[in-house]
């Protein structure tokens, strides 16, 4: 039995020992890929409504409000604003509204990262609009921004 455990003993030894001295040292260096899905994210929104004011002193003038925004990406875009009148007035008020409204974006789109946009809503008061905006109290309409790969 001992003899049978000296034996077993010495040709474990010499297969760990041939094993080692044979072995081969080689560096392999394996690639690793990552996916990161396409993304476009509007943040930072610095107002979640504008505020217009026109009184009939406002004859003439343009009123305008602004906010700003920021737009983040991993892929190149298009940014667009769309601005459209409430249903509930009357037609001659939602023609006269869509006739003198003015709406800016400081850029149509852009490449990966963060890009800080303005968005400005003007509204032309003329003589007869001073008088209807007069008499027009809340929200006139929704602007969506939109952005979109391309």
């Amino acid at each position: 039995m001992v003899q049978k455990l000296k034996y077993t003993f010495i040709f474990t030894f010499v297969i760990i020992i041939s094993s080692v001295s044979f072995a081969t040292n080689e560096e392999f260096t394996v690639p690793i890929y990552i996916t990161v899905p396409e993304y476009l994210k509007i943040t930072n929104l610095s107002d979640s409504r504008l505020d217009l004011y026109a009184t009939i002193a406002n004859w003439g003038d343009i009123v305008e409000d602004s906010l700003t925004f920021i737009v983040e990406s991993n892929i190149n875009y298009n940014l667009t604003a769309v601005f459209t009148v409430l249903e509930s007035f009357s037609s001659f008020q939602q023609g006269l509204i869509e006739d003198s409204y003015s709406l800016f974006l400081s850029g149509s789109g852009g490449t990966p990262g963060i890009q800080s946009y303005t968005l400005t809503f003007q509204l032309d008061v003329g003589l007869l609009q001073g008088i209807i905006y007069t008499f027009i109290n809340g929200q006139i309409g929704n602007i969506q921004i939109t952005v979109s790969s391309i």
